[in-house]
């Protein structure tokens, strides 16, 4: 997880002039700890060389979406979202809310190598922001979530 990714995602998503985030590169130090731990763990129980690159985005995405290195600058509570129209202020404001589930989910599809424009099931995405920020998510779930994702995109 570097400065550069972070970048990337909040102008993909029309957020890069926002002044409601900022990456924290101590907890993005933590992260990629992290994710190292894991994948050595992962390499010595099972004996390999290389890791699965499923696994690797799976990972990625669980530490990235638990450890949160986007922090918020200023306080939006979902409680004011909710009941509003779906105005393009809201939008935002919901995109700033799950901008660290946002990030997890596109490190997954760089380190895939696949594109966020070929993932039209919008419920699909919506599901898995939601449960990458309420749920305790693990590497080897996620790593099967987007082996699957992968798969359907590829018959495309």
């Amino acid at each position: 997880m570097t400065h550069q990714e972070y970048l990337r995602v909040i102008d993909k998503y029309g957020l890069k002039d926002s002044d409601e985030t900022f990456f924290n590169i101590t907890l993005a130090e933590i992260l990629g700890e992290s994710i190292e731990q894991d994948i050595k763990r992962l390499k010595e129980y099972h004996a390999i060389t290389i890791p699965d690159p499923h696994k690797l985005a799976g990972f990625a995405a669980k530490w990235i979406a638990k450890i949160k290195p986007v922090q918020l600058k200023v306080s939006i509570g979902i409680n004011e979202l909710q009941g509003n129209a779906a105005s393009e202020k809201t939008k935002k404001e919901m995109k700033v809310l799950f901008i660290n589930e946002i990030l997890a989910f596109e490190t997954g599809l760089t380190i895939l190598k696949l594109s966020r424009v070929k993932v039209n099931d919008k419920a699909l995405i919506r599901h898995l922001l939601y449960t990458l920020k309420y749920r305790d998510t693990q590497g080897e779930t996620l790593a099967l979530i987007y082996y699957q994702l992968e798969k359907a995109m590829r018959r495309q």
